[in-house]
């Protein structure tokens, strides 16, 4: 994800002619799924995101699953 800090470090280095790239998107991370449902908290999180980035997209999460994660520890794919 692009943090506040970043996306504040990078108009910085535009108004410098230092960045001239584009940002194509934002991927959040632990996107905490339990099972098939997203928690409260991350789909809080993803709005705020959208919310704060206005029209750079907001891509696919990567998801944080603790059932992902013990099929994991279990050797399971």
């Amino acid at each position: 994800m692009i943090s506040v800090d970043t996306l504040s470090f990078l108009q910085e280095q535009a108004s410098l002619v230092a960045f001239t790239g584009n940002i194509l998107g934002v991927i959040p991370f632990r996107d905490r799924w339990i099972g098939r449902t997203q928690s409260l908290e991350s789909r809080e999180n993803v709005e705020a995101m959208k919310e704060f980035m206005g029209k750079i997209p907001i891509l696919p999460s990567i998801r944080e699953s603790e059932q992902f994660k013990r099929a994991l520890r279990q050797g399971h794919l």
